[in-house]
């Protein structure tokens, strides 16, 4: 996942209620759907694809049937792909699939997408597969929000007149006039209404990272130089993180390396996989001291299995 696209995430779920109800009021009457929580699920990954732990689906209640809820995949675009609205159709199906009842007369849950375009344009159309002269065919119609043709004046007064909520401020820079000397000090302005140091230290990293994809940079640079200086927590963990997954990258792979020069190639597929889906630096370094003293591929699993 790259840093956008993370950075997209973590925004989404600084007030997930907020990031969803703007999502929806691109309907005119809104649906009537309220947050509940993010499906937080580790799900199957798609054939050939990375893993889905990452990924944002949203569930929301219905506010009109009782015990009803929806599942909405909500996904980050920050360079074009071509077949993204593909493999939406493909995870929405799975979704729907895993997420269904037990048989009984209940209809199917609910599964639609969002995709949140933070550079460019993507038709509202959709992706319509059909059959010349049969009514047959495949479609995904995603929700789809092209920041770029997002009034980024309009958004600030909506969030300074409290019609939408303070946490949506880091999506600005990506939106029409979101670099303009005077929208920035305005900006700065209204995310002081947020009480909390460190979420408005937040929001100002988040903005920062988001103006990088934009030819105005140099403007939030200026404007936000000196301001909130407090330290985002948002950035300290995310620095954090990035040592923490350093350390785990070079474990997985001195560990193959002396596993392959020690017990020779290849690496049975079981050995491989239980290494590379391994997060833990303390773990490895375990495997590793096995793999140091493992005379045999069969002595070595046997250390796995025992946790040495």
């Amino acid at each position: 996942m790259g840093m956008f696209d993370q950075n997209a995430r973590a925004a989404a779920k600084l007030d997930s209620a907020t990031f969803c109800a703007w999502l929806l009021h691109r309907y005119q009457p809104p649906p009537p759907l309220t947050f509940e929580r993010w499906d937080d699920s580790r799900r199957l990954p798609l054939p050939g694809g990375p893993d889905r732990t990452d990924d944002l689906v949203a569930v929301l209640r219905r506010t009109d049937v009782l015990n009803q809820v929806v599942y909405l995949i909500v996904e980050v675009e920050s360079e074009f792909e071509r077949h993204l609205l593909q493999r939406l159709g493909i995870y929405g199906l799975l979704l729907s699939r895993e997420v269904s009842p037990p048989p009984g007369p209940e209809d199917e849950p609910p599964v639609g997408c969002a995709l949140v375009n933070l550079t460019g344009e993507r038709p509202e159309s959709g992706l319509a597969l059909t059959i010349a002269g049969a009514p047959l065919g495949l479609g995904v119609k995603p929700l789809v929000m092209n920041l770029c043709r997002e009034d980024g004046g309009r958004t600030l007064t909506d969030i300074a007149e409290g019609r939408v909520g303070v946490s949506i401020l880091p999506w600005l820079p990506l939106m029409a006039g979101g670099g303009e000397p005077a929208l920035i000090e305005e900006w700065k302005q209204v995310a002081l209404r947020e009480p909390d140091a460190g979420r408005r230290a937040t929001y100002r990293d988040m903005a920062l990272v988001f103006a990088e994809l934009t030819r105005e940079l140099i403007n939030w640079q200026r404007g936000l130089e000196g301001w909130e200086m407090k330290e985002s927590q948002y950035i300290k963990g995310w620095l954090n993180q990035g040592k923490v997954q350093g350390v785990v990258e070079r474990g997985r792979s001195d560990l193959l390396k002396l596993l392959r020069a020690k017990l020779h190639d290849p690496v049975p597929e079981e050995v491989r996989l239980a290494i590379e889906g391994t997060n833990d630096p303390g773990t490895l370094d375990r495997w590793y001291d096995a793999a140091l003293q493992a005379g045999t591929w069969p002595d070595f699993r046997a250390a796995m299995r025992n946790g040495a």
